[in-house]
């Protein structure tokens, strides 16, 4: 790589290639690849957001009208502060001159109005920076390879209050929020960790409005401040963002400076094709032209369920699957509240709720899943029937349990007492005990009275994909306590029978209750005790009606699970019974 030569025979090589005469989703997925395989250190796959998600977000933006703008004189400017490889930069750039290539060939403009806008679109619309350099490398040779003549793509930390994509402009120390706006879009998916945010100095981080939080949460500052009132944000987000208590103040923060036009939900296998497994959506919100400190707008938030992108978990396209199908039927529709809510596509599903209504709601939660209209008009059903929330059946204060330190467990033989974990509730509603772990005497004595176990004792898996929303009923004879990815259930029996309870978190309508009220975004998500004690529970007639139902369940679980070891067994019968015959003639030999 050294010798002239043989960057003379690369030039020579490339220079017979067109460039222009092929897709953009060639180029970058080629592009991409390369990059993929070349550069080393930092993991690049947060750096790579799936095309199909970047089609999506330039459309529900309309970024259309950057072209129109240009050709009415008016300035745009466009940014991805984490830019990665270009990925939004060069749709956005390849989409504007496409469509001004058309008005040239319809006559609708000029030639001399043809080259004064592609010159602007290629040296002055558009922006962006990485923190990583390779990666920023790489998004200026992807811009020019996409014709940008003027390449704005800098090598730096945006979050840094002097970051040059943004600066931000200060008075007596204090962000002027109102002076900072520089653009007009802003499509980004920010990295999801904390590196950006670490690297901040004191005197930065201690200037953001909202102190805290992982980058994710300066990075949605940041754009809210650097977009000029009335103009949109589409941004991918960590659904932690959505959901946890952590991000209470920042939501309420950006819902006072922008109006949250839409939240999309992702499909879970979004990201694993780049071996990332989270949780995420879509952000789509428009600045503010006054901010609404009170939180007094009555418009509708729109959150979006997008059932798939066309590809399973290990990116292996889904066969008769058109993507440019559901792009336009969503585009077009999922946002047209004549429609109605909620609305459907063949993909999507959508309904809208009041902006005041999650304000004056104590989380302001922004996840689909909370503001589920099936599930929050059942509750409400159910409360006004007369069903009770579980803080007012459960005589201990709900709480989980404490995980003892790994060091003290020890085998059963040498163990005083079980601890219950989270994976020793089965899905059948059983404590199985068998494969637990015990700990001595003296650390149960130290643990506290109120995670020590009780026959009857409800116990609720609590965290983690797989295993949270689990319940069974602690009916073993030994000593034990539950570790803190466990809460703990003692029920007052005069009112409610356990196996119901149980029954009615695992498989019921509790379950659903779960489903909407958990946190987080990863394996690491987790239903709180405060959460535990807003799950409603209908009492039904009797407690003879709770324990009948409860054993029909349990019956037929039951039923399906001996049905299901004798298939098995007869299964396993047969194939022995098929060896032996086919072997027959040999053995006797």
């Amino acid at each position: 790589m050294k010798q002239a030569n043989t960057f003379q025979f690369i030039v020579k090589e490339l220079s017979e290639v067109s460039f222009s005469d092929s897709g953009y989703d060639i180029k970058g997925a080629a592009f991409e690849y390369f990059i993929r395989a070349t550069l080393h250190g930092k993991k690049l796959g947060q750096y790579f957001t799936p095309r199909p998600v970047v089609d999506l977000m330039a459309g529900l933006t309309h970024t259309e009208a950057i072209l129109n703008a240009l050709l009415a004189g008016t300035e745009v400017l466009v940014a991805d502060p984490a830019c990665g490889t270009g990925g939004f930069l060069i749709r956005m750039l390849k989409d504007s001159l496409n469509q001004l290539d058309i008005k040239l060939a319809n006559r609708e403009i000029s030639q001399a109005t043809y080259n004064d806008i592609a010159s602007k679109l290629s040296k002055e619309v558009f922006h962006g920076s990485d923190a990583n350099e390779s990666v920023a490398s790489a998004a200026k040779m992807n811009m020019i390879i996409a014709g940008d003549g003027h390449n704005n793509i800098t090598a730096e930390n945006s979050l840094s209050l002097d970051a040059s994509i943004w600066p931000v402009v200060q008075e007596n120390g204090v962000i002027n929020e109102s002076e900072s706006g520089k653009y007009d879009y802003i499509l980004t998916n920010p990295p999801f960790g904390t590196a950006e945010g670490d690297a901040l100095s004191k005197a930065d981080s201690m200037l953001y409005p909202v102190q805290g939080g992982k980058g994710q949460h300066l990075f949605l500052q940041r754009m809210i401040l650097a977009t000029k009132p009335g103009g949109l944000i589409c941004t991918v987000i960590d659904d932690g963002v959505l959901n946890t208590e952590t991000g209470v103040e920042l939501r309420r923060w950006i819902m006072q400076r922008a109006k949250i036009i839409a939240i999309m939900q992702l499909p879970e296998v979004t990201f694993k094709p780049n071996k990332i497994n989270i949780r995420s959506s879509v952000l789509l919100m428009q600045r503010r032209e006054n901010n609404d400190i009170d939180l007094l707008d009555p418009d509708p938030v729109t959150f979006i369920n997008l059932k798939t992108l066309g590809y399973i978990g290990t990116g292996e396209a889904i066969r008769g699957f058109s993507f440019m199908t559901m792009r336009d039927d969503l585009i077009a529709n999922a946002l047209n509240h004549e429609m109605g809510s909620p609305r459907e596509g063949e993909y999507w599903h959508a309904f809208d709720v009041s902006t005041i209504c999650i304000a004056t709601d104590n989380t302001s939660r922004w996840d689909s899943k909370y503001w589920s209209p099936e599930v929050v008009l059942q509750t409400q059903k159910l409360l006004a029937s007369g069903a009770v929330p579980i803080v007012d059946l459960n005589i201990l204060e709900t709480k989980r349990g404490r995980s003892p330190q790994k060091s003290t467990y020890v085998d059963a033989p040498d163990g005083y007492a079980v601890v219950v974990k989270a994976g020793n509730v089965s899905r059948y509603g059983v404590i199985e005990i068998t494969d637990a772990d015990w700990i001595e005497k003296q650390t149960y004595d130290e643990m506290p009275r109120d995670i020590r176990l009780e026959k009857n004792d409800v116990l609720l898996a609590s965290t983690g994909d797989g295993t949270l929303g689990k319940a069974g009923v602690w009916d073993h004879d030994e000593r034990a306590i539950a570790d803190g990815h466990v809460t703990i259930l003692r029920v007052n029996e005069s009112e409610i029978v356990p196996d119901y309870l149980a029954d009615y978190l695992r498989l019921g309508f509790g379950s659903d209750q779960i489903q909407r009220l958990f946190t987080g975004s990863t394996g690491l998500i987790e239903l709180t005790p405060d959460h535990v004690k807003q799950i409603v529970v209908p009492l039904l007639k009797s407690k003879k009606e709770q324990s009948l139902l409860s054993k029909q369940l349990r019956d037929a679980e039951q039923a399906q699970i001996r049905a299901r070891n004798k298939a098995e067994f007869s299964l396993e019968t047969s194939r022995d019974e098929f060896w032996r015959a086919s072997m027959k003639e040999s053995i006797e030999d």
